[in-house]
């Protein structure tokens, strides 16, 4: 009886789906490099160029978060108030011009960039942005397991340029960029973890909810939440405590105003905005609290165990875009680093659960809520794919 030959290595014949040639392709890591460097060089160079376009065009409301943050910036250079008077008097709603909603500490942080003639210091906060989203995917996936090698670097590039929120937060000049960098720092945890979340919640209230996953951390992650709020903190708070005293009667005016916007993505703006009865609006809200409740106290049982922090820090995020009355397009941009770090540990129906949901978020553009149901596919994508007892069993899996 004849016996068959063992295939050479290399020379396997490709199964299933990889016998197409349109597939087959990809099972060449070359292909793959040259394929990323492609895609990324080409969007980045449509991204300028767009970017570009609304910079030359006055109501093409390039840098229209950054101007009020410069704003804020320059009048505490002047020793004024970073807020509108008009934000101390009465509830104020949660967009429009100069309208800096945020503590003192970035405004103050801003400065080195709010001096600068209008045009460059909005252009080298794009730039700086942009890098850091490309730091926030590379460091999350390093954290998932992913290896340091050149294909996984320049698919980062990809995923931080064609992603339609981080385009969104670099056209008008947010600051999501900067949070997606401050939760991959949290993910890797310790001191700099510890740090990173300290930052996140004096910069901009909302991500403190991260501390649910950072509370039972250990003393390294409190000892960095200690040292950057110190940091942060005092120096503010000394130099300008009128300003701290104008944000405590800001804050309350914020809170105060329903965020009743067309261009909202939370659940229960969409309602109102399509005409829902007000008692049905308030009820979605309150299901919406709730769940950014219950995502904050599923944080903190997860952070009990160690292979359960990095879905801790998945369902603070969730907390963190789910409990503020306003979702806007841009903050889902913190959804990058997420997807970024269950990549590695996801399957393949994971991985397209990902993948469908990323991509449905750019297509809800035309339809807002499919924004929203492409963000609950990626979540619930990388949730499977980083619950603890599959973590335990990869880890398992591994090392035997």
């Amino acid at each position: 009886m004849a016996v068959a030959e063992p295939p050479v290595p290399g020379n396997e014949q490709p199964v299933g789906l990889a016998r197409w040639p349109g597939v087959r392709a990809f099972r060449s890591p070359r292909f793959r490099i040259v394929l990323a460097g492609v895609l990324w060089a080409a969007g980045a160079a449509v991204i300028v160029s767009f970017l570009a376009r609304q910079a030359a065009d006055p109501a093409g409301q390039y840098g229209v978060d950054f101007a009020d943050y410069r704003t804020a910036s320059l009048r505490m250079l002047e020793g004024r108030s970073p807020y509108a008077p008009e934000m101390l008097v009465a509830p104020v709603p949660a967009h429009g011009l100069d309208r800096y909603r945020y503590p003192p500490p970035f405004a103050q942080l801003l400065t080195p960039l709010a001096v600068q003639a209008p045009a460059l210091g909005v252009t080298l906060w794009a730039a700086v942005q942009a890098f850091l989203v490309l730091a926030a995917t590379w460091i999350a996936g390093g954290v998932g397991g992913g290896r340091p090698t050149l294909e996984r670097f320049l698919w980062s590039g990809v995923a931080a340029t064609f992603y339609l929120p981080v385009f969104d937060t670099l056209w008008k000049g947010n600051v999501d960029g900067l949070l997606a960098f401050l939760v991959a720092l949290v993910l890797r945890g310790g001191m700099a973890g510890g740090a990173a979340i300290a930052a996140a919640g004096w910069l901009k209230v909302s991500p403190t909810v991260l501390l649910a996953a950072g509370a039972r951390g250990g003393h390294r992650f409190l000892a960095g939440v200690a040292l950057a709020t110190g940091v942060i903190l005092v120096p503010s708070l000394l130099l300008v405590p009128g300003a701290w005293a104008d944000y405590a009667r800001v804050l309350p005016n914020l809170m105060a105003r329903p965020a009743i916007d067309p261009v909202n993505l939370a659940p229960a703006s969409l309602l109102a905005t399509a005409g829902a009865d007000p008692r049905i609006v308030d009820a979605v809200r309150g299901l919406t609290v709730t769940a950014g409740l219950a995502a904050a106290g599923l944080a903190l049982w997860l952070a009990g165990g160690p292979a359960g922090w990095r879905g801790a820090v998945v369902c603070a995020v969730v907390a963190v875009l789910l409990l503020p009355a306003a979702l806007w397009y841009h903050y889902l941009v913190l959804l990058l680093p997420i997807a970024a770090l269950a990549w590695p540990a996801a399957g393949t129906i994971r991985r397209v659960g990902l993948m469908a949901g990323l991509g449905a978020i750019p297509v809800g553009l035309a339809f807002l809520p499919l924004a929203d149901v492409g963000a609950v596919v990626a979540i619930a994508s990388a949730v499977g794919a980083l619950w603890p007892g599959r973590a335990v069993a990869l880890r398992s899996k591994r090392t035997a």
